[in-house]
């Protein structure tokens, strides 16, 4: 999904989507917290998942809100695409760090500024919102965005373009 194994081919250092230290453990070395912090982090997707972990097993209280129902963000919607449901065993391993760390995770919760009175620190990795491209006809009822596809919140035609040859396009398609 990231290339990891063409990186090794190519002779480049491999990268990971789940363990960022993968081939760097001795340049990005955690390190205990020197001094405890209250840390909120708003958006349990990747980034914040990851970012909430590390924190807490550094040392510092943690509290992760999501206004969804569910951790993951995007991941949610790569698990479903044929090929990527191993995204469904990364979210449980960052659901059993998040425990294990300690971890305070609040989800269906939509953190204001009022939340963050008795935290220290405030980390926003709320990630993507989806684009919508200025194109003549993009509101019209038979246009489906990645996520109602996805989903099935609407219904897909048998004649379809799709709009965008990056990673997402490709995918849906």
């Amino acid at each position: 999904n990231q290339a990891c194994l063409d990186h090794i081919l190519e002779g480049k250092a491999c990268t990971c989507l789940v363990n960022p230290l993968a081939c760097r453990e001795t340049e990005f070395v955690i390190q205990p917290a020197t001094a405890k912090k209250r840390v909120a982090v708003v958006g349990a997707g990747p980034a914040g998942m990851a970012a909430a972990a590390t924190a807490a097993e550094r040392g510092h209280s943690v509290t992760l809100f999501d206004s969804s129902d569910r951790i993951g963000g995007q991941f949610n919607y790569a698990k479903r695409i044929p090929g990527k449901e191993e995204f469904d065993n990364t979210l449980r391993y960052f659901g059993r760090r998040l425990e294990k760390a300690g971890v305070n995770v609040q989800l269906n919760r939509r953190a204001t500024t009022a939340d963050f009175s008795d935290f220290d620190t405030v980390l926003l990795a709320t990630g993507i919102v989806p684009r919508k491209p200025a194109i003549p006809g993009i509101d019209h009822a038979k246009v489906v965005s990645y996520i109602e596809a996805i989903t099935g919140a609407k219904p897909v035609g048998q004649r379809v373009a799709v709009i965008g040859a990056g990673g997402i396009g490709f995918d849906v398609s």
